[in-house]
């Protein structure tokens, strides 16, 4: 699946952030090796109509990852999702809607995404 087909298909925007998990290589350094975002947002049914499902993207092989939030609002209102050359570039607090910046906050950047859709299968995103 094509990150442009997973975006016409599934909408982030105004999707309730569900969790966030964190999974760690332990080789000779420690890093944060796979981040999964776990979303409720909407999934296109057919022409106009969509439904609230679960969903998660998984970023394996992290590149960034800066999160700084009280958590105090789950609802991810203007995400920015984009691919790259190194990689997909996630953020969910932009400083500049749209475009990636050294001022944004909560961003996932990695080298490969994935969707894990409501039935949990698992799809590259490219």
């Amino acid at each position: 699946m094509t990150l442009q087909q997973f975006q016409r298909t599934y909408l982030i925007t105004h999707s309730e952030l569900m969790a966030v998990q964190i999974e760690y290589y332990n080789g000779e350094t420690v890093w944060a090796d796979t981040v999964t975002l776990k979303l409720k947002g909407r999934r296109l049914l057919s022409r106009q109509k969509w439904e609230f499902v679960p969903f998660a993207l998984v970023f394996e092989k992290t590149i960034k990852f800066d999160f700084l939030d009280t958590f105090d609002n789950r609802i991810v209102s203007q995400p920015t999702l984009v691919r790259t050359e190194s990689g997909y570039y996630l953020l969910l607090d932009p400083f500049d809607e749209g475009q990636p910046s050294e001022r944004d906050n909560m961003v996932i950047a990695s080298e490969f995404l994935y969707l894990l859709d409501e039935q949990g299968e698992k799809y590259q995103l490219n």
